[in-house]
């Protein structure tokens, strides 16, 4: 279960932190139901956000995000949902990542059909040390902005860096913004988070 928060976490961190960085936090959306909205950004971040179950769907052509589908690459599913309905994300070709909320209790027929490229994320233990750090700040360049979440993002992925040919870096201790000893998804969701406004203060 802790497994699974943390997916969810990551999910919705990427979501959020792709948000950020394209200076909006959907390009489309709009109602799954009463108390369930969905919102796509640029980046293909597709977040659902609510509490319950989401409906079920007789074929993947009636789900809200049908025409994008294969834009998205990130599946965030936050709040309190407990259900993902028949064919929720069938045809979500692209999608590499999801993450669910711990109160996720069933999954319908059909939700993930063709879904064949979702894959995890990692944990990565941090020892703080007394030197003076700016939590946030994934990519040290001095100050906390969207870059830092879609790098945290690249890195929770194991994703490789174009340019360079290598893995992404980041520093370790200024990602750990909930100061709980990991680098988890946990920590891009309070991220995303804090850019947007909805969390107070990093640690």
């Amino acid at each position: 279960m802790e497994r699974r928060k943390q997916l969810a976490a990551l999910a919705l961190a990427t979501l959020l932190a792709l948000a950020c960085l394209s200076g909006a936090l959907a390009a489309q959306g709009g109602n799954v139901k009463d108390g369930m909205d969905w919102y796509l950004n640029e980046e293909g971040a597709l977040l659902i956000t609510g509490s319950g179950e989401m409906p079920d769907y007789e074929k993947a052509e009636d789900v809200p995000w049908y025409g994008c589908r294969e834009e998205i690459r990130w599946i965030l599913l936050d709040g309190e949902i407990t259900r993902v309905g028949n064919y929720a994300f069938a045809g979500c070709v692209n999608a590499t990542h999801i993450v669910f909320p711990n109160t996720m209790a069933s999954i319908g027929v059909r939700a993930f059909y063709q879904c064949n490229a979702l894959a995890t994320s990692k944990t990565v233990q941090v020892t703080h040390s007394d030197a003076e750090r700016l939590p946030g700040d994934v990519n040290e360049d001095g100050v906390v902005d969207g870059r830092d979440t879609v790098r945290l993002m690249h890195w929770l992925a194991d994703e490789i860096n174009e340019a360079t040919g290598a893995p992404f870096e980041i520093n370790a201790e200024n990602a750990d913004v909930n100061a709980d000893g990991e680098v988890n998804g946990l920590d891009l969701l309070r991220l995303v988070k804090y850019l947007a406004g909805e969390e107070a203060e990093l640690e």
